[in-house]
């Protein structure tokens, strides 16, 4: 890497917090790169293994990588022990960071009124969440599972005490200290690493149970919604104007992107997984078309409406097939699996926590609209009328930053995921060990301990991304989406206390280091537990995230009061 880089050794102060900025950005875009990796690969293989464990384990790759690369550079033990407080300070202040200031911040974009009757977060008459001035009593309501995230939490940062028990009997003799504490550090190795594996299973087995859920809800208001549609878009004139509306090229074709348009207009919100599929059995081409039998990646008028035949007829008719020209047993295992894919519907998720509210909420207002027509089909109109609202929803999802890749075949889109991991992940693993060393060379040159630089500095580059799409949810007010912001929170802090940890515990063992952190122990398990026994609560109030927001500096001066008035290493 010297090679590469500028020694930090041959540089003044202010070049060197130059150098740590721009390290700092750098990182912080590979950090981000990885993220977006992550939401493609989201966007293929939907939740469960992905969401419950890869993501989970992927955001926790850029602070790994500075934890791993402080204690495994060249020099005398000395050197390394120095070295080694960059890692603690990404690992401590990651986890105070993540779970003060977005959390604090978190329930504050997210707070509504108070509800004396429910002694929860407020809703208005239609379900929206009631926020009309704000004051202590301002609070959140979490989902029932977000407390045991909490708990999860806490229990497993006890893993810290396994070699700092003993490590406050040696902290005066570091030779001691190296020799007495290496079976420990085996032990903590093997106890973190455990409890990655438990939480990573736990995380997986949650995201299917969850899925499973949403589709039992999503096949109870797809009958519904299918006994509604029946009546409104059976004429033929209607269901041209739903392709019409929506072949915005006027090709005659509805390409994937133009497909969920309209299939969402018609109630029907699809991913862009179920979107493939849905073109694939829809796509099988029709007489009128001349290509019977073939398909072509898109969808005409005379395919649309046929696919729409099947789902509400329920029957395959002689003319459906005359029309078709294709194998009747054919025709019929299509239409058996154009039904059960109307059944087969998910929402859009965010690593290991699904959100539910936003799709659910605007399948309701659209059947709603549907229902009160209870007359007739309507008129064009009105068609138009629902298709600007849904336009309107979507550019609100746009804003979110959400991203189909409409564009790219699902393979095209794999291979996109991959090497954007891939690049996200050499990129911090390149430009973490240069951090590490300018951040010790600043520490040495102002003589203060490296710790307190890469508490405050690391954890910006490393988490900012986690952060923003933590807020970006909040802000939504809604029950789920404030949860969605807690529960990875807590998730974050949960990684860092099992593969962050286990990692120290790795070189401690390995390298023959000492664990001369008693400060830093002390003050990120008294933030876990302060935190953690606040989020235990489903109404989380205002005042509450002050505190939690206040623990920032507190964990900060915590550390140097134990360090220089208590002795404590």
């Amino acid at each position: 890497m010297a090679e590469i880089f500028p020694s930090p050794e041959e540089m003044e102060v202010l070049p060197l917090f130059f150098m740590m900025a721009v390290y700092g950005y750098v990182l912080f875009s590979a950090s981000k790169t990885i993220s977006d990796g992550c939401e493609m690969l989201l966007l293929l293989y939907g939740p469960g293994l992905i969401g419950g464990l890869i993501i989970p384990v992927l955001g926790a790759v850029p602070d790994c990588a500075i934890i791993l690369l402080s204690g495994i550079g060249p020099g005398t033990r000395e050197e390394i022990q120095t070295q080694l407080s960059v890692g603690v300070g990404t690992l401590v202040g990651s986890t105070v960071m993540l779970l003060t200031i977005p959390w604090a911040f978190g329930v504050f974009l997210g707070r509504r009124d108070f509800d004396p009757n429910t002694h929860q977060a407020a809703s208005t008459a239609s379900g929206k969440p009631k926020h009309t001035s704000t004051n202590w009593s301002n609070c959140v309501t979490t989902m029932p599972d977000i407390p045991s995230t909490a708990q999860i939490m806490m229990f497993v940062s006890l893993s810290y005490w396994i070699i700092q028990v003993p490590a406050f009997f040696y902290h005066t003799d570091v030779d001691q200290g190296v020799a007495h504490e290496r079976v420990y550090a085996l032990v903590g190795l093997v106890a973190t690493l455990g409890a990655f594996a438990v939480y990573c299973y736990q995380q997986l087995r949650g995201a299917m149970e969850e899925e499973t859920q949403k589709r039992h809800y999503e096949h109870v208001r797809r009958e519904e919604w299918k006994k509604t549609l029946h009546h409104k878009f059976s004429q033929d004139m209607y269901q041209e104007q739903v392709f019409r509306q929506h072949d915005k090229d006027n090709s005659g074709y509805m390409e994937l992107a133009e497909l969920s348009d309209a299939l969402s207009v018609l109630g029907l919100k699809l991913d862009r997984r179920e979107t493939h599929q849905m073109m694939k059995l829809m796509d099988v081409g029709h007489h009128d078309d001349g290509d019977a039998g073939r398909s072509d990646g898109r969808v005409s008028l005379n395919e649309f409406k046929a696919a729409v035949a099947m789902w509400f007829k329920g029957r395959v008719t002689s003319s459906d097939l005359a029309d078709t020209e294709i194998n009747p047993q054919r025709f019929a295992q299509i239409q058996k699996q154009l039904g059960e894919q109307a059944e087969h519907i998910s929402h859009k998720h965010s690593h290991a926590f699904p959100v539910a509210i936003n799709d659910a909420s605007s399948a309701k207002n659209e059947k709603d609209q549907l229902l009160t027509k209870s007359h007739g089909y309507g008129s064009v109109a009105d068609l138009e009328a629902q298709d600007e609202k849904h336009n309107e929803q979507e550019e609100e999802e746009d804003d979110d930053g959400e991203e189909n890749y409409w564009e790219l075949t699902n393979s095209q889109l794999l291979m996109k995921s991959l090497g954007t991991l891939l690049l996200g992940t050499v990129v911090v693993t390149v430009f973490s060990d240069p951090m590490v060393d300018v951040i010790s060379s600043i520490g040495r040159k102002m003589e203060i301990s490296p710790f307190y630089i890469s508490f405050v500095v690391t954890p910006l580059a490393s988490n900012a991304s986690e952060v923003i799409s933590g807020l970006i949810f909040a802000k939504k007010k809604t029950t789920e989406s404030i949860s969605l912001a807690i529960a990875s929170l807590h998730g974050a802090a949960t990684m860092n206390s099992t593969l962050g940890l286990g990692i120290f515990m790795c070189l401690i063992y390995f390298r023959e280091l000492s664990w001369s952190f008693s400060a830093e122990v002390i003050s990120v398990v008294v933030v876990i537990f302060t935190v953690g026994i606040n989020g235990m609560q489903r109404t989380i109030y205002l005042w509450q995230a002050v505190v939690v927001g206040l623990l920032y500096p507190f964990s900060i001066l915590l550390v140097y009061v134990l360090e220089n008035y208590f002795g404590l290493d």
